[in-house]
């Protein structure tokens, strides 16, 4: 299943989605990078994320 990620800082309104829960991890580090400067996310903060920021959708993986 689809995995969809859509940033919650006031600052960023970044969507995006993944085929699964390995690839999503790799876009959200990838965008923690690009937009937030935050070179090495920790466990916490990408565990974090993943429990607020990220849902299951029944479509296919679409950017």
């Amino acid at each position: 299943m689809a995995k969809e990620f859509q940033c919650d800082s006031p600052e960023c309104s970044s969507h995006f989605t993944a085929g699964d829960s390995e690839e999503m991890r790799r876009e959200i580090a990838k965008h923690l990078k690009d937009a937030h400067n935050i070179d090495t996310p920790t466990q916490t903060v990408m565990n974090y994320l993943e429990t607020t920021s990220v849902t299951e959708t029944s479509g296919r993986a679409a950017r």
